[in-house]
C-alpha cells in the first residue's frame, strides 16, 4: 500500500504527542527549593586551642509529582565551599536524607521539616585576632527516581579570638661586676600571638642588697595583623649592693613576664618566668672607683714614708 508523505508526516507528530504527554518536561524537573539557613554567632574560634561549632537548617521544596516515586526519601550532599585561609572546617553530616510524603495530593508543593547540619571550624596561629572573614556550606539533593536536583547555600562570619605566645629570650644570665655598680641583663621578648599584645614585667624574689629597677612595659605589634616590630629588647637593669672592704657575694632576681591585648587588658595571654645571678666581687670604697682608690691609696703611703724620713 503506498501511503502519502503528508500521511507520514503527521503520523510522526502525532507519535512525538505522544512522547512529550509521557516524559516530563524540563521545566516540571527544575520545579522545587532548597533553602539554607546558617544563623550569625557571637562566639569566637580560638587559634589552637580547640573547635567552634556553627548549627544550621536546611529545607527541601518540591512537586508531589517530581517525587511521588521516591518513597525512601531525597539523597543529600552538604559541602564546605568556602573558609578563611587561616581555618579548617567539617560539616556533619556529609550526606543525609530527606523524607518525602507518600500520598500528598498529586502536584502539590511539599516542605519538608527542616533538618539540622552542624560545622566544626578550627583556626590556626595565623588568624588574625576580631577579623571577620566568611564560611559558605553549600547543599544539594541529586536528581533521579523523578525527583529535582536542587542546590542552595548560605554564608556566615567566622572570627578568631585573641590569643598570646611571647617567645623571652635572655642570653646572658649570669654576671660578674663590682660593688655598687649599675649592670643590665638584655632580654627579648617576641609577640608569636596574633593581635598587639602589652608585655608587662612583675619584679619577683630577690636579693635584699640589689637595687632592682623596674622595667616599663612594652607593645609588641603582631605579624597576622600586619605587624613589622614584634620583637624588643628590654634592659633588665640591676645595682649590685656595697659595703666597706671586699665583697665576694651572690644574688638573684626573678622576673614574671606576662601578655595581655593592647587595647583591652582583661584580655590576658602568655606570661613566662626568667632569673638573673649576680656576683659582686672586689672592693668598695664610698665615694670612688677601686683603681682610683687604690691609687690614692699608694701616694698617701708614699708621702707618709717621705714625711717619716
Amino acid at each position: 500500500m503506498h501511503i502519502r508523505k503528508p500521511t507520514i508526516i503527521l503520523l510522526g507528530l502525532v507519535m512525538l504527542g505522544s512522547l512529550v504527554t509521557f516524559v516530563p518536561g524540563a521545566h516540571a524537573q527544575q520545579q522545587g527549593n532548597l533553602n539554607v539557613v546558617l544563623p550569625p554567632t557571637d562566639e569566637k574560634v580560638k587559634p589552637l586551642q580547640g573547635i567552634m561549632t556553627m548549627t544550621g537548617t536546611y529545607t527541601v521544596t518540591y512537586t508531589q509529582d517530581a517525587a511521588a516515586s521516591q518513597v525512601a526519601g531525597i539523597p543529600v550532599k552538604l559541602t564546605i565551599t568556602k573558609t578563611p585561609p587561616w581555618a579548617s572546617a567539617v560539616v556533619s553530616p556529609a550526606t543525609d536524607v530527606v523524607p518525602t510524603t507518600p500520598g500528598a495530593t498529586p502536584g502539590a508543593s511539599v516542605t519538608t521539616s527542616p533538618k539540622q547540619f552542624s560545622i566544626a571550624i578550627t583556626a590556626t596561629q595565623d588568624a588574625p585576632a576580631f577579623t571577620p572573614d566568611t564560611i559558605e556550606v553549600t547543599i544539594q539533593t541529586s536528581g533521579g527516581a523523578g525527583t529535582t536536583a536542587l542546590s542552595g547555600k548560605a554564608t556566615a562570619q567566622v572570627t578568631a579570638d585573641y590569643f598570646s605566645v611571647i617567645d623571652v629570650n635572655i642570653p646572658q644570665s649570669i654576671q660578674v661586676a663590682r660593688p655598687q655598680q649599675a649592670i643590665s641583663f638584655p632580654v627579648t621578648i617576641t609577640n608569636l600571638g596574633n593581635a598587639n599584645t602589652k608585655v608587662s614585667f612583675a619584679i619577683g624574689d630577690h636579693d635584699p642588697g640589689l637595687i632592682v629597677q623596674q622595667p616599663v612595659p612594652v607593645v609588641l605589634q603582631s605579624k597576622q595583623t600586619g605587624g613589622t616590630t614584634p620583637a624588643q629588647t628590654v634592659q633588665l637593669q640591676i645595682q649590685t649592693p656595697y659595703k666597706n672592704g671586699y665583697m665576694n657575694s651572690v644574688g638573684g632576681v626573678s622576673y614574671k613576664i606576662t601578655s595581655a591585648y593592647a587595647l583591652d587588658p582583661k584580655l590576658t595571654g602568655d606570661s613566662s618566668a626568667v632569673s638573673v645571678v649576680v656576683t659582686t666581687k672586689g672592693f668598695y670604697v664610698p665615694g670612688f672607683e677601686l683603681p682610683l682608690a687604690l691609687a690614692l691609696v699608694g701616694a698617701t703611703a708614699l708621702v707618709t714614708r717621705r714625711l717619716r724620713k
